[in-house]
């Protein structure tokens, strides 16, 4: 994904059946953006900074982890 500087350039994303977590710069270093997709379709609600979210962040947060790491042969 890539936005505007304002947003931190270059983002990177993840999605589950509910939720779409953002982001931007290194690690998230110009934000990080949590929508639950179910409840808000429009992502007008980021709850990337609610504690009642801060669980669901860190797992979040470890699928795009996941995602960036490079296929091994087994």
């Amino acid at each position: 994904v890539l936005r505007g500087p304002a947003l931190g350039g270059m983002g990177r994303s993840v999605r589950t059946s509910q939720y779409r977590y953002t982001e931007w710069g290194q690690d998230g270093a110009r934000g990080m953006q949590l929508y639950d997709m179910k409840a808000d379709p429009k992502e007008l609600r980021n709850l990337a900074e609610e504690p009642a979210f801060d669980r669901k962040m860190v797992e979040m947060q470890l699928l795009l982890r996941e995602g960036l790491l490079p296929a091994t042969p087994e």
